[in-house]
């Protein structure tokens, strides 16, 4: 059977067409890598579900967003809670994998960069340290649809996160043949947590108590690589 001259050619066109196109698109992911992105956090949802657990937040204003090459944040948001303690919540992104650590998020956000900070190994893991002269504790939730998630502070712990949500999702199709969209996106969600001056920071169980109150309304909040 002979086959068609014309089919040939439009499909030979055609393939010519999609290699141009992918050497383009992957010139440009070299020179002109993707900005990161990151969406607010629902402020309404986050304060009915610590509401309904008896927290009584109260919101406390934002600090602004940031965005560059490496890394994109959204605006801080500030919460007083009962006891006297003080919730900052930030959603942010970064680039590259190796920045996937509360240390590089907090670098260029003043209103979460601990000093003295120190790591704990307890589960889940933390930084403590002082944020404003108040004892302070973080960490930070990858999490996303069909994947519960969990909490981490350096790059080992939220990567090995990261790897967990990718394998769950779908493939992120043409897009990513392309180089307009990553095949994993490096972000997660930081809470930090301080004491009123003078007092500990604090203790390990009611802090779990808090995260796990606060993670249905982190989950997934929705992010483009």
């Amino acid at each position: 059977m002979k086959s068609n001259p014309l089919v040939n050619n439009s499909l030979n066109n055609f393939y010519a067409a999609l290699a141009i196109v992918a050497s383009l698109a992957a010139t440009k992911a070299m020179v002109w890598p993707l900005w990161p992105k990151a969406q607010e956090l629902n402020p309404q949802q986050i304060q009915q579900v610590l509401n309904k657990a008896g927290y009584n937040s109260r919101a406390l204003g934002n600090l602004k967003a940031s965005r560059n090459a490496e890394l994109a944040s959204s605006s801080v948001q500030k919460l007083s809670l009962a006891n006297g303690l003080e919730l900052r919540l930030m959603n942010a992104t970064a680039r590259e994998r190796f920045n996937l650590q509360v240390a590089f998020f907090t670098r260029s956000q003043p209103g979460l960069k601990l000093l003295k900070p120190s790591y704990n190994t307890l589960m889940p893991p933390s930084i403590t340290g002082m944020l404003e002269n108040r004892p302070t504790r973080q960490a930070c939730l990858v999490a996303g649809p069909g994947f519960a998630g969990d909490f981490g502070v350096t790059r080992d712990q939220l990567t090995s996160l990261t790897d967990q949500l990718s394998a769950r999702e779908s493939n992120r199709g043409w897009k990513v043949l392309l180089g307009l969209k990553s095949n994993r996106v490096y972000q997660c969600v930081l809470v930090s947590v301080s004491s009123p001056k003078g007092s500990p920071v604090i203790e390990p169980e009611p802090w779990q108590q808090l995260l796990q109150v606060l993670k249905p309304a982190l989950q997934g909040p929705g992010v483009e690589g």
